[in-house]
């Protein structure tokens, strides 16, 4: 064999070889930009849904605030529905959030259940220790006892919780990337 023979052999070997390269780099790449789209595809699906999750759930949490804080607040005027009619809306608005809350809490890390649990907790014992003294009191001590309940329901609602909520919303935020 002659350096000539072995030039063109070796020369078509690693023009070969380079195509096959070339080829074969062409696949890879293929493949990981269609996993990539895919992924991307589904990552932004995700993150569309659990944006509507967040807006929704967020929306029933205000409104069973307000409710809860117009049915508890210490005085009421004149004009406004009933206790009985405030309770009605409460108690649906909390009955909506809570029931929203764990059909979607898969969407949120075990860090914003726990708030979102404490929320509804606070919620749930405010509600039964004031629903507990409605009505007019018998004698001093359940009038001592009713205002207690309703002072207590009342800081829960305007001071605690709202603690909380702001809390969430900043997890909310980092969630969405709005911060």
């Amino acid at each position: 064999m002659d350096w000539e023979t072995f030039i063109k052999e070796t020369s078509v070997f690693t023009i070969a070889l380079g195509i096959i390269a070339l080829l074969v780099r062409s696949i890879i790449i293929n493949k990981f930009n269609k996993d990539f789209e895919t992924y991307r595809i589904r990552y932004l699906k995700l993150h569309h849904d659990r944006s509507q999750v967040i807006r929704e759930l967020y929306s029933r949490l205000v409104k069973m605030q307000r409710s809860m804080a117009s049915f508890m607040k210490p005085f009421q005027t004149v004009g406004e529905q009933s206790q009985d009619e405030k309770a009605d809306v409460a108690r649906e608005d909390a009955n909506a959030f809570i029931e929203y809350y764990q059909m979607n809490s898969i969407f949120f890390q075990k860090e914003i259940c726990e708030l979102l649990d404490d929320i509804n907790k606070r919620f749930l014992e405010v509600w039964v220790d004031f629903t507990s003294y409605l009505g007019e009191p018998h004698d001093s001590q359940e009038r001592i006892e009713k205002r207690k309940a309703w002072t207590n329901a009342w800081e829960v609602i305007t001071e605690k919780i709202p603690e909380i909520e702001s809390e969430l919303r900043d997890e909310f935020r980092k969630l969405l990337g709005v911060q």
